[in-house]
This record gives structure tokens, sequence and C-alpha cells, in this order.
């Protein structure tokens, strides 16, 4: 038998099989559990009240503060 037979052999004995995921794959996923997590902490520190959905413009030191607060609490919340 030839490599070439022996190697489409092998390709055919392994269609059927699920390979382990990539390094990619494995990132993109803790990525998506982090920012699920990340979200259902600030959701919760937000409340769940009326939110507005417009862009404003607001003195920086507001987004600081808010910034501050939010870390504080996250991390309080581990």
């Amino acid at each position: 038998m030839s490599i070439e037979e022996r190697f489409m052999e092998a390709i055919e004995d392994t269609e059927g099989e699920t390979s382990m995921p990539t390094g990619y794959e494995r990132l993109a996923r803790r990525r998506e559990r982090l920012q699920q997590r990340h979200n259902t902490a600030i959701n919760d520190f937000l409340g769940r009240g009326n939110r507005m959905d417009a862009a404003i413009i607001k003195p920086r030191r507001y987004g600081e503060l808010l910034t501050w607060a939010l870390h504080q609490y996250m991390k309080l919340e581990g």
C-alpha cells in the first residue's frame, strides 16, 4: 500500500471523530465566559430599571467616577 493510500485511509478513519479544540477556540470560549460574567456583574450593579440608549457627552470626571465605582463593585463581588 502506498503512502498516499495509507494517508487517505487515515483521513477516512478520523472523519467521524471530534477533534480537540484549537487554541483559538479555547480562547474564544474563555472570552465569552468572562464577558458573560462581567456583564452579569455590571447588570447587577446597574439594577433592573429603565436604561437610556442614547449618546451624550458628560464631563470626563463622571465617566471616571462610574468606572471607579464599577471596579470597586467587581472587586467586592469577586
